[in-house]
């Protein structure tokens, strides 16, 4: 009759990748890289391997764990930043804290690029992401009105 099917059973995209990189220096956001740990049908990142490319329109669930190899106390704030297509989207900050974690959802088409940025403040030079995750999952495809 017209209207938009509804999806009934099966599976939806998701992706999971590490977040790295080697030169985090202090008082700059850096964007950080993705490498692939397993993904659906679709989904790829960009070609400099830090921001992933969404394979289809929908409603997005993004967590993000970052450990730095700083110490608690050579860090006095740190913040990790989201964006899409270069709007950042959501941010957090946390204090004198080597470890970063973040949860949100982002409403994305297909084609927009999430990249994820990494910024600190405190002691030392530059800092080294010594593990890191990026899991991406469609939740949601509303059927908008």
């Amino acid at each position: 009759d017209g209207s938009a099917w509804v999806r009934l059973g099966g599976q939806d995209h998701g992706f999971k990748g590490t977040l790295f990189q080697s030169n985090l220096p202090k008082d700059t956001y850096k964007n950080l890289g993705i490498s692939t740990v397993k993904q659906s049908d679709g989904s790829s990142t960009n070609s400099t391997q830090t921001g992933l490319i969404i394979p289809e329109d929908g409603i997005y669930g993004v967590r993000v764990f970052i450990d730095v190899n700083l110490t608690a106390s050579n860090i006095t704030r740190a913040r990790c930043r989201v964006t899409v297509n270069g709007a950042e989207v959501h941010r957090t900050t946390v204090d004198a804290d080597d470890v970063i974690a973040l949860g949100t959802h982002l409403d994305v088409k297909a084609g927009d690029v999430v990249t994820t940025y990494y910024h600190w403040s405190g002691t030392g030079t530059t800092a080294v992401v010594e593990s890191g995750e990026l899991l991406v999952y469609r939740a949601s495809t509303p059927r908008w009105i």
